[in-house]
């Protein structure tokens, strides 16, 4: 009984593979991507991203983000009580 769950636990093991092309192992550099640093850019106020999780157990946060053109960005959040860029 313990080679046949042993020899269950290996096959299954061999049916996990690692995805290089996840959008975490290769993030988009705006600076190396010219539309992308247009798009970024082309809000003069900037941009507001609301975070709500998946099960609503945080609630949901707000993000003021402002790119400038050489990659960088000024980030305000409603995470902490000092609201500083």
């Amino acid at each position: 009984m313990k080679k046949i769950t042993l020899l269950l636990l290996a096959m299954s093991l061999t049916f996990c593979t690692k995805n290089d092309n996840d959008a975490v192992d290769n993030p988009i550099d705006p600076v190396e991507n010219p539309a992308l640093m247009k798009e970024l850019t082309a809000s003069p106020d900037g941009w507001k991203l609301t975070y709500i999780s998946s099960d609503d157990s945080f609630g949901g946060y707000h993000f003021l983000m402002k790119f400038d053109t050489q990659g960088k960005v000024s980030m305000l959040s409603d995470l902490s009580a000092t609201a500083t860029p």
